[in-house]
């Protein structure tokens, strides 16, 4: 756990700011996930939105804000989505008999 919080002090938090759960906004999201991006810090980008995810999680469901704005953002990060791994048929003819 204390390794969690280090890294959102490090790469989220600078990100979002010092606002109140209820104050951040979707778009205070994706400009976080961006900054890590493009720090490059080793994939961490998506280890905090989802982190993220389960803290809105939790404030909605102990009543500390209404929504969450994690689940209205649609992410185009490359490393959210990546590239699907598709192979080609080998030729019959290619295969030992």
């Amino acid at each position: 756990m204390p390794y969690v919080v280090r890294r959102l002090e490090k790469d989220a938090f600078p990100a979002i700011g010092r606002k109140p759960l209820a104050k951040i906004e979707p778009q205070g999201l994706v400009a976080m996930v961006k900054a890590i991006e493009k720090r490059d810090a080793q994939g961490f980008e998506k280890r905090a939105y989802q982190i993220t995810v389960q803290i809105f999680l939790y404030a909605v469901a102990h009543g500390l804000v209404a929504l969450n704005p994690a689940t209205d953002v649609k992410l185009e990060v490359s490393s959210l989505c990546p590239k699907a791994l598709t192979m080609r048929a080998s030729p019959l003819e290619s295969c030992p008999s």
